[in-house]
Formats: structure tokens, C-alpha cells, sequence
């Protein structure tokens, strides 16, 4: 399974990201089903990842070996911090989770 998440700060913003992740993931996995794309949004501007509760719910199902990529707009609507970034990737690493972000871009 892959998993989109979104921080939405916009419902415009949101549906934007919501379709071009669905068409990254289809190209890049040419065989997946739309049933494998699960879709974990939060409205928090907490800067941690924390604090937002559907990514903790993601990191949840991780755990049970549901998801095995992750795919963002950016790395900041995760996490602002650089600490908590290194940290969450080598959580992932333990889970063989892969993320990646669509802009590649870090903003602290």
C-alpha cells in the first residue's frame, strides 16, 4: 500500500495534491490499484509531526506493515524540524518505508 499525506492549508491546495500524487503513484507503480492508495490528511499547523493525528495514525498502520511508501507534497508539511526529520527517517528505515516528497523541498 502507499499513502498519501497532506497537511491541508487549503481545500484547493489539497485536491491539487491529492490528483498529482495519485498520478505519481501510477506511474511509478504501474500494476497498483486504487484501492492501495489510502489518503491521511491533517488541518494542524503544529510544526511537528507529533502532533498531527493522522500521521500518527499512518505511523500506526506502518507498524502493522500496511504501508510501504509515503508520499507528501513536501518535507515540511511533515516536519519543520531537521532533528524530527532524521529521526522519522530512520524510524521508516526500521519499517523499510520509503518517503518521498514530490517537491523534494525541506522549509525550516
Amino acid at each position: 500500500m502507499v499513502a498519501i499525506y497532506n497537511n491541508v492549508i487549503s481545500n484547493e491546495n489539497n485536491i491539487d495534491f491529492v490528483k498529482q500524487g495519485k498520478r505519481y503513484i501510477k506511474r511509478r507503480y504501474e500494476n497498483i490499484s486504487s484501492k492501495d492508495i489510502i489518503v491521511y490528511e491533517d488541518r494542524n499547523p503544529h510544526r511537528s509531526y507529533k502532533k498531527k493525528e493522522k500521521f500518527m495514525k499512518l505511523l500506526n498502520e506502518l507498524q502493522q506493515y500496511k504501508i510501504k511508501t509515503i508520499i507528501c507534497y513536501d518535507y515540511s508539511k511533515i516536519t519543520n524540524s531537521c532533528k524530527e526529520f532524521v529521526e522519522l527517517l530512520d524510524y521508516l528505515a526500521l519499517f523499510q518505508v520509503e518517503l518521498i516528497g514530490i517537491n523534494n523541498k525541506f522549509q525550516t
